[in-house]
């Protein structure tokens, strides 16, 4: 008998170990709550393939485990942030977190900077951000008004006819962007058309990598590879007589990558709703009719606040950007968790805007949520700012793409009725930035000045 209890013991740890050893382990580093690995190689790559999104997977973590919650790539624990505090807690970190950003990494290369951090990534961020400053945006106000109005002219001559929103207004931004980074070059229509058609290579690629969470297959990443050589040989082309730094046109591709994709996705979920909020559209005319004619200078556009109150109301309700990453090159401790250094942390901000504890009706377009007097009377005020709680990098594009959505929107606006076509059914798609699934398209009725 007491053999037989021995063999049983035995047989009994035996199993665990065996268990323990075969069967991915959550190995945790952290008291966090959240997601064991669902696969020991994998971790939870297969669980957010299966949500659609990583967006719509934090939606389900959080729901699950609450404001601060865990999951697994690989054999890396990630913490992710759903509540102001915790996100306050964090917003000041600088640095990138590498093993998030790693799913880009045989795409991109190593020396982007998108994963330069640190000294050397603030610098460098320093000198592409100080690159665009208030004098010389001033001075750009002028040519991208004459770049919407190029638009809009055409819109003049499609009078009743069918616009797709999307296709305009990412050209739109493209030619933002360019004259932004590299002034007159691209005045050449074909040349624009080449190197969006290489971008959009390279963006549907992120796309996919971001469904399937895999590497990317050998003729995936040759397609990537060839549009990228084709957008360096562009670029450097235009630079050659460029008095710009060589480091800041190394970063010129990634920067013009997703800012083109913000601002261009910016401003085609705000005609969006502006085309299906009547009401709000003409508040929002009027606020505009209220500006000396003419050219909107940098001055003016900063006046109009309920413009502004339009933006941050589409970055929630579009739920844009939806997360950022970042990780500590020390221990913390947040929200009584301690967290080891260089942690991945994710600020789940697309989460927090859609969460009806700070945002009652998440879905309903109302941008009296921004309005002063609604900020001030809030329990929350900080969870209605769409990139209080992005990490620094976000924040110091967002103002620059706001303000160049804002000149846009002056022009179309002084001009145009916007509605939207019936019959159709806007779904949005959580990629890299969020998108409809299909054109959106819409009308522009001329309007008649009194």
């Amino acid at each position: 008998m007491l053999d037989f209890v021995i063999f049983a013991v035995t047989f009994a740890v035996a199993l665990i170990v065996a268990i323990i050893y075969l069967y991915p382990s959550s190995k945790r580093t952290t008291t966090i709550p959240g997601l064991d690995p669902s696969s020991k190689q994998d971790g939870n790559l297969a669980d957010i393939t299966r949500a659609g999104s990583l967006h719509e997977f934090l939606l389900s973590l959080h729901q699950q485990y609450g404001s601060i919650a865990s999951f697994w790539m690989g054999n890396t624990q990630i913490v992710s942030l759903a509540s102001p505090q915790l996100i306050e807690a964090n917003k000041k970190v600088f640095d990138r977190s590498s093993e998030l950003y790693v799913l880009f990494e045989s795409l991109l290369g190593s020396q982007n900077l998108l994963y330069a951090s640190g000294d050397e990534g603030r610098q460098r961020r320093s000198n592409f951000v100080n690159a665009f400053n208030d004098e010389m945006i001033a001075v750009h106000c002028t040519k991208l008004g004459k770049i919407s109005d190029e638009l809009l002219t055409k819109w003049s001559a499609m009078s009743e006819q069918h616009i797709p929103v999307e296709e305009h207004m990412m050209a739109l931004a493209m030619r933002f962007q360019l004259f932004k980074t590299l002034g007159n070059y691209f005045e050449d229509n074909v040349e624009i058309l080449k190197l969006r058609r290489n971008f959009d290579t390279c963006w549907n690629e992120f796309e996919k990598l971001l469904q399937d969470l895999a590497e990317p297959e050998s003729h995936r990443y040759q397609a990537f590879s060839d549009a990228q050589a084709a957008i360096e040989t562009i670029l450097a082309k235009a630079v050659q007589d460029h008095p710009t730094d060589e480091q800041i046109i190394t970063d010129c591709f990634l920067t013009l990558l997703f800012d083109f994709h913000t601002l261009g996705g910016l401003l085609t979920w705000a005609l969006y709703f502006l085309a299906t909020h009547g009401d709000i559209q003409t508040k929002l005319a009027k606020e505009i009719q209220t500006l000396p004619e003419g050219e909107p200078t940098l001055e003016d556009l900063r006046k109009l606040k309920f413009l502004k109150q339009v933006l941050n109301e589409t970055y929630r309700c579009a739920v844009l950007n939806q997360w950022s990453a970042t990780s500590q090159t020390f221990d913390t401790e947040i929200g009584g968790h301690k967290i080891p250094k260089n942690t991945p942390i994710i600020n789940a901000v697309g989460v927090l805007m859609q969460d009806e504890k700070y945002c009652p009706l998440p879905t309903q377009f109302d941008p009296n949520r921004f309005s002063d007097e609604a900020l001030k009377s809030s329990s929350s005020p900080t969870a209605f700012q769409p990139f209080a709680f992005a990490d620094k990098r976000t924040r110091l594009a967002s103002d620059r793409i706001q303000l160049y959505a804002s000149i846009h929107l002056v022009y179309v606006l002084r001009k145009f009725r916007l509605s939207l076509v019936k019959g159709q059914v806007v779904t949005p798609v959580y990629g890299l930035v969020t998108h409809p699934d299909d054109e959106i398209w819409i009308t522009a009725a001329k309007l008649h000045k009194s």
